[in-house]
């Protein structure tokens, strides 16, 4: 009778705190990440006006072309991996990876191209720091480049 009494009380002292581990949980819950900031660059760059919405309007549509050429990217690298045996097959694929990969590189060379005409001397070197900063992150820790 003693040990049918200490068990239900056991069982329900887990249960409870089965149920209270699962309340924690829930409510203290990581919150989610951010999604990247839209129109940024023309904030920071402290344009005003209609050169702020010609700058966002460039920055929208950027990142829209950018995507797509990213998700091209990992289309052509699937395609690639799929033909490991066939190396005709995979030299198109190459000389296909190495055009996209360029049209995303000159794409955001001309993104940047056209902000910097919307810049004054101090907002161009604002947005040179950015760059540098940007090619910073890129690059990761290690020793600075030559000349800086």
């Amino acid at each position: 009778m003693k040990t049918e009494r200490f068990y239900k009380i056991l069982i329900l002292i887990l249960v409870l705190t089965n149920v209270g581990m699962m309340v924690f949980m829930w409510t203290n819950r990581p919150p989610r990440m951010p999604h990247p900031p839209q129109h940024e660059i023309g904030k920071m760059l402290g344009l005003k006006g209609d050169k702020l919405q010609k700058v966002n309007k460039l920055e929208v549509d950027h990142h829209k072309v950018k995507r797509e050429l990213v998700h091209r990217d990992m289309e052509l690298h699937e395609e690639l991996f799929v033909l490991l045996e066939n190396s005709e097959k995979s030299d198109s694929l190459y000389t296909l990876i190495d055009e996209n990969k360029a049209e995303m590189e000159r794409m955001t060379y001309d993104y940047f191209v056209e902000i910097a005409t919307y810049c004054d001397a101090d907002q161009k070197e604002i947005l040179r720091e950015f760059l540098r900063d940007s090619f910073a992150k890129l690059r990761g820790p290690g020793p600075a480049p030559f000349g800086r």
